[in-house]
C-alpha cells in the first residue's frame, strides 16, 4: 500500500456508519465482566491484563500501568498499532485501518475493544506502514513469537 498525503489526511469519524458504533456501545448479555490482554512485543515480552469489553485497550492498559506507544488516541497517529493474533476485538470506529488492514489482523488499541481474550503484538506502527494489504493476492505474516 502506498501512503499518500491524501489518505493521512482522511476524517475516518465522519465514515464510520452509526449503525457500527451503536452496535459496539450496545450491552451485551452474558458478556465476561473482563477479558485477559496479553501483549507482546518485538522482543517477545509478553505484558497482560485484564479489561472490560466496553473498555478501550489502550485505557486499560494505561491503567494497569502498562507502557504502550500511542500519540493521539483518536486513531489518526497509528502509533498504538497493534496486530491481533488469538482471540476477537471491535473496532466501531477503524481510524485510519482499512478493511484490508483489519482482516491481517491490525488493530488500532485506541479504538477496540475486546470481545474475548486476546494476544496482541504491539509496537507494530512500522509493520503497518510496511504491509502492502492492498494488494491483489497479498499475504500477511503473523508470528506470535
Amino acid at each position: 500500500m502506498a501512503f499518500t498525503m491524501s489518505h493521512a489526511t482522511r476524517i475516518p469519524a465522519a465514515a464510520a456508519p452509526a449503525a457500527r458504533r451503536a452496535a459496539a456501545a450496545a450491552p451485551r448479555v452474558g458478556v465476561r465482566a473482563h477479558f485477559r490482554i496479553t501483549l507482546r512485543t518485538p522482543e517477545g515480552q509478553d505484558t497482560a491484563f485484564e479489561c472490560g469489553p466496553d473498555e478501550l485497550i489502550l485505557d486499560a492498559a494505561d491503567a494497569a500501568g502498562v507502557d504502550m506507544p500511542f500519540m493521539c488516541r483518536s486513531g489518526t497517529c497509528m502509533g498504538c498499532t497493534g496486530r491481533r493474533v488469538e482471540g476477537e476485538l471491535v473496532q466501531p470506529d477503524p481510524g485510519m485501518l482499512e478493511p484490508t488492514h483489519e482482516a491481517h489482523g491490525f488493530a488500532l488499541l485506541c479504538k477496540s475493544y475486546p470481545r474475548s481474550d486476546l494476544l496482541i503484538l504491539s509496537h507494530q506502527e512500522h509493520e503497518f506502514y510496511l504491509s502492502d494489504c492492498d494488494a491483489p493476492g497479498a499475504t500477511v505474516k503473523i508470528s506470535s513469537r
